[in-house]
């Protein structure tokens, strides 16, 4: 998809962004501490400031898309950092989709990451608080597109969660 960028949470993680078509990717990440996240951001890497991350998810995810708007991207494909098995399939998947402008994965019926959100709904999402587009697909289910993908939604944010996972 044309313009389209994919974003990742701010618990440090990256991945691709593609401007349009081009070959080339270039890679976004943001967090509420740069100098912990310079140590795990790649090379080529974009890192974007939250100074707000105390008022919840929603105010990385506003930092994303404001960058994503003035790099003149007419989507984003987000998900969480804490959520390793999401596939590259699945990634690939929601930002092919056809329909929207919200496009969520599911796994066995499920709603999860990643999520493409296009430009035209980004000013309607939330800018505070811990949900993202979850409360606005509740209320506008004619702006929701679910694709099928596989993968594992293991949400790790402990380190029992990690010996489990491991």
């Amino acid at each position: 998809m044309p313009g389209q960028a994919r974003n990742c949470s701010p618990k440090h993680a990256a991945s691709h962004c593609s401007h349009g078509r081009s070959p080339r990717p270039s890679k976004l990440t943001w967090t509420s501490s740069s100098s912990s996240a310079a140590l795990v951001v790649p090379d080529g890497a974009t890192l974007l400031r939250n100074d707000d991350w105390s008022l919840g998810q929603a105010t990385s995810l506003r930092v994303a898309l404001d960058w994503c708007a003035r790099q003149g991207h007419l989507s984003a494909v987000v998900g969480l950092g804490d959520l390793p098995g999401l596939t590259v399939d699945a990634w690939r998947t929601v930002a092919a989709a056809r329909g929207g402008p919200i496009v969520f994965a599911t796994y066995y019926g499920r709603r999860g990451h990643p999520v493409r959100l296009d430009a035209e709904i980004w000013l309607l999402l939330p800018i505070s608080g811990d949900e993202g587009a979850r409360s606005l697909a509740n209320r506008r289910p004619e702006l929701v597109t679910e694709v099928a993908c596989e993968g594992r939604t293991v949400d790790i944010d402990t380190q029992e969660d990690l010996r489990r996972w491991s």
